[in-house]
C-alpha cells in the first residue's frame, strides 16, 4: 500500500504537487485548484493533530469504513467530513501559489513529527495509517485536476 512514509511514493507526490498549475482543469467535483490545495492542507493538519474537529467515530466507521478507505480506489466527488469540506465552511483559500507551498510544507512537517494524531471517522491511528491515507487522499485530489 502506497504512503509518503515510502521514498519513492513522497517524491512522486511531491513532483505531482510542483505539476499542478493554476489552470489546471478539474475533472469532476465542486472545488477550484486553490479550493482543492486548501482542503488538502487542511487534511494534513489534521494529520498532524493541528485540526479541531468533532469526531464522528461509530463501530461502522472505526472497522468497516475504514477497511474499504484504506483499500479501495474512491470514487469521485466523494463526501468529506465537515472540518474539511472548504465549500460547506466557506473556508478562506490563499492563491495558489501561497497554498501550493503551504501543502508542500505541512506535508515535510508529518515526515518530520514522529506523533500521531486521531482522525475524525477512525479515531485512534498510527502515523503509518496517516501516511497512507495522506497518500491516498492527495493521489484522488491530484487525480480531480488530471495529475
Amino acid at each position: 500500500m502506497r504512503s509518503i512514509l515510502n521514498p519513492t511514493d513522497r517524491d512522486n507526490v511531491l513532483a505531482r504537487l510542483e505539476q499542478l498549475r493554476p489552470d489546471s482543469k478539474k475533472q469532476w467535483g465542486k472545488m477550484s485548484i486553490e479550493q482543492m490545495l486548501h482542503h488538502c492542507n487542511l487534511g494534513v493538519k489534521q494529520a498532524l493533530g493541528e485540526l479541531p474537529f468533532e469526531p464522528k467515530v461509530t463501530f461502522m466507521t472505526r472497522t468497516l469504513m475504514k477497511f474499504f478507505v484504506f483499500r479501495m480506489k474512491w470514487p469521485k466527488s466523494s463526501p468529506t467530513h465537515p472540518s474539511l469540506d472548504v465549500l460547506a465552511n466557506s473556508s478562506a483559500t490563499a492563491d495558489f501559489k501561497t497554498e501550493q507551498a503551504a501543502l508542500k510544507a505541512n506535508l515535510l512537517k508529518f515526515l518530520e513529527n514522529p506523533d500521531s494524531a486521531d482522525h475524525p471517522f477512525f479515531g485512534n491511528m498510527s502515523k503509518e495509517d496517516w501516511a497512507r491515507l495522506t497518500w491516498k487522499h492527495l493521489d484522488h485530489h491530484f487525480r480531480q485536476f488530471g495529475n
